[in-house]
């Protein structure tokens, strides 16, 4: 049975938990202000949906290094560099200091405003919202047709940087070079 001294004990318990948000009382002792606990860290990121992985940027590609086999100088090094870089360029169509794609233009934003639906109230309403349904998947469409058009435009500048990266790699080795 509990006496009236662990009921007080108890009463107190609550009266300082009660109290402590309040900055009255505090695990520090009486008067001590409240110190809140720090924030919780962020949760992890989750991968992202497909929907938005068009959107999100990738990692610049790594860089390759390349080694003059047949001791070229430095400044041998660059010319052929910038050789190497313009027939890239002209092979692939692809310009890594101005990197676009041609393709088709991007569907567009919006459609017309839909009228708004006639008829007495009934069916009004009811045509208001056949109209209003219609217009949400019309929208969604839209969304899904923009979301398309970006992973194309991400594919095609992955593409096209590879390519140019590929052909960049042959010609210094062409030119006595060994890339890594």
């Amino acid at each position: 049975m509990p006496t009236w001294y662990t009921r007080g004990a108890l009463i107190a318990a609550l009266v300082l938990a009660g109290c402590a948000g309040q900055g009255q009382f505090s695990a520090g002792g009486m008067g001590a202000p409240y110190q809140p606990p720090p924030p919780l860290p962020p949760p992890p990121m989750a991968v992202p949906p497909p929907a938005l992985a068009a959107f999100t940027h990738a990692p610049p590609p790594a860089e390759t290094y390349f080694y003059p086999t047949k001791g070229q100088t430095p400044q041998q090094e660059q010319s052929d560099k910038g050789q190497c870089y313009a027939w890239a360029v002209q092979q692939t169509g692809f310009d890594p200091a101005n990197p676009q794609v041609a393709s088709p233009p991007p569907p567009p934003q919006q459609f017309g405003q839909p009228q708004a639906p006639q008829g007495g109230v009934l069916f009004g309403r009811i045509r208001r919202m056949r109209a209003e349904e219609e217009q949400q998947q019309q929208q969604q469409q839209m969304q899904m047709q923009q979301q398309r058009y970006m992973a194309q435009q991400h594919s095609a500048l992955a593409n096209g940087r590879a390519n140019y990266e590929r052909a960049f790699s042959a010609c210094m080795s062409g030119r006595g070079y060994a890339a890594s």
